[in-house]
């Protein structure tokens, strides 16, 4: 064979080489995995030779192993995690004066001395040690070249030395690329799931919908690889906004603005949620529309705390309203009660029915005193007598009577465990909601059914939304009272507590009995939650600040 004939030989064994490791990486091959290939290749190609490659950790301070298969594994072992320094022997030195460093023999040369004890035993003699840089000239790591004599490198070896550094940078910086794009993806989701927004493409022509995770999440669909098509989506959004979508979506067709829609989703479970969706639109050069994208965010929260924000202004309304009312109007009912008492006791000889008429408006302006009193507990201005309450002899004491008001077709059960603390209240404004609250349950069971009146002591460990307040951390008294009723509809919860509201027949409910629960409750510095499923029953939670241990009652 002649010698061009070996040297195109060889550049094409060297050149095919590359292409196989540049292939392993742009196809993903773990980084050590392609910087053994090319080691083994040039290994090939310098007969004699143990090729090393080294990487620059990320403190810049230390040399990490990145490959070399034919090394000793215990040298290797030694070396890996090295410091870096001006004798550090070749490749800690060439990392640090950033230029390459070539000892011809490892025994003598004084860059070696603190390391030679590890490569001498080993047989290692001789190392030429390159610097792997990126485009910017920042090292990266260290390419050697070890041999068992001492030895200088030829013209090809620097060849060598040069394809390797190359091929060794590309490999390195798409390996670091890569795990920067994963940590940025990973960054982004998690952005993603604590503002809850997810991320959102559609390629119009193919009709193809691609989600983020936190998008698949948002609507409580496991994440999947195959996009979705616009018909599949129209499936998830609630039936009565499906016109509000596409009228968005034409819309943002017609012009090069975004658009803000917001509208409900059905979840597989059949939970609704809203969402909030914010579109924009691409479109090639000939003004065609090709792609939309855009975000989704669940605002179901938002639109809660929205509609508790207008509950409580209305509450807060309805309450000065009802307390203005309820106070002005006691002072008339007290002077025709004194009117119609005087005339009772000041006249012997009255007709039956002059007297009994007399009865009649004293008995009806008791009853309208009661109303009064209920408003104005509701609107908070009655002054309660507060002292330190054991909620579980109120519930024992009032459970003889309850019996007989919810009569024999409705078991009542209760639950009043040992330890549960004491809570300052009114004790007949409590046995008054306790009262309501079992009347109530005793309304929503006419065929009869179970009541269950239960304590317990939680602890809230962190401020928490209700639809009624947002309660401090601490330790609460829960006064439960759950039936097994007809339920109520999702549509009448958030008007329950409102004065004058009821779902009652006319004549058979005033709807102030939960108005004045309600009053009672946040008067005493609690508050109430509904937990209600429609022909499965109702629970309503009265959550009561506990008494801390030791402390001193205190009577108002």
């Amino acid at each position: 064979m002649k010698p061009d004939d070996a040297e195109g030989s060889w550049s094409e064994l060297l050149l095919d080489g590359q292409r196989r490791v540049l292939k392993m990486v742009a196809t993903g091959a773990a980084l050590g995995e392609s910087l053994e290939a090319l080691v083994r290749l040039i290994e090939q190609q310098a007969p004699g030779m143990l090729g090393s490659i080294l990487l620059l950790d990320e403190s810049g301070k230390y040399l990490r192993h990145g490959a070399a298969p034919s090394l000793p594994a215990e040298y290797v072992k030694i070396i890996d995690g090295k410091e870096i320094g001006p004798k550090a022997g070749s490749c800690g030195t060439a990392a640090y004066r950033k230029q390459a460093v070539i000892a011809e023999d490892i025994a003598t040369d004084p860059r070696w001395v603190d390391y030679r004890e590890y490569a001498l035993p080993y047989g290692l003699r001789a190392c030429w040690s390159t610097p792997i840089f990126d485009s910017q000239r920042r090292v990266h790591g260290t390419f050697a070249m070890y041999y068992r004599e001492p030895a200088l490198p030829e013209p090809r070896h620097l060849q060598l030395i040069d394809l390797t550094t190359h091929i060794a940078s590309i490999a390195i910086c798409h390996d670091r690329a890569a795990a920067e794009l994963r940590q940025s993806e990973a960054r982004l989701k998690e952005a993603e799931r604590i503002a809850n927004i997810g991320y959102w493409e559609r390629d119009l022509a193919a009709d193809r919908i691609t989600w983020s995770e936190q998008t698949w999440r948002i609507f409580g669909l496991a994440p999947r690889e195959a996009p979705l098509s616009q018909a599949e989506l129209a499936e998830r959004i609630h039936p009565d906004d499906r016109q509000l979508q596409k009228d968005a979506l034409a819309a943002v067709m017609q012009d090069d603005g975004n658009y803000d829609v917001e509208y409900r989703i059905v979840r597989p479970s059949g939970e609704v949620r809203y969402v909030h969706m914010r579109d924009g639109i691409v479109r090639d050069p000939s003004g065609r529309p090709v792609r939309t994208f855009g975000t989704v965010q669940d605002i179901t929260e938002r639109r809660r705390l929205e509609e508790q924000l207008r509950q409580s202004q209305k509450m807060e309304a309805i309450g000065q309203l009802a307390g203005g009312i309820a106070h002005d109007f006691n002072n008339m009912l007290s002077v025709v009660q004194m009117s119609t008492s005087l005339l009772l006791h000041a006249a012997d000889n009255l007709s039956p029915m002059v007297k009994a008429s007399l009865e009649d408006i004293m008995a009806a302006t008791e009853r309208a005193a009661n109303l009064t009193r209920q408003l104005l507990m509701f609107s908070r201005r009655e002054v309660t007598k507060a002292r330190d309450v054991n909620l579980c002899e109120v519930v024992e004491s009032m459970a003889k009577m309850l019996r007989r008001i919810l009569g024999t077709d409705i078991m009542l059960e209760t639950q009043t465990p040992a330890g549960v603390p004491a809570v300052r209240a009114d004790p007949g404004l409590v046995e008054q909601v306790i009262m309501n609250l079992a009347v109530n349950s005793r309304d929503a069971m006419p065929a009869g059914g179970q009541l269950k009146i239960a304590l317990d002591t939680v602890e809230i460990p962190a401020p928490r939304v209700t639809p009624n307040r947002r309660p401090s951390p601490g330790r609460f008294v829960r006064l439960s009272v759950r039936d097994t009723g007809s339920g109520i509809p999702p549509e009448v919860q958030s008007r329950i507590f409102e004065p004058f509201f009821t779902t009652k027949e006319a004549g058979k409910g005033t709807g102030l009995g939960l108005a004045t629960v309600f009053g009672i409750v946040e008067q005493h510095g609690g508050w109430i939650e509904v937990e209600s499923e429609v022909g499965k029953g109702t629970g309503v939670l009265v959550y009561w600040p506990a008494r801390e241990a030791g402390e001193m009652a205190k009577t108002e």
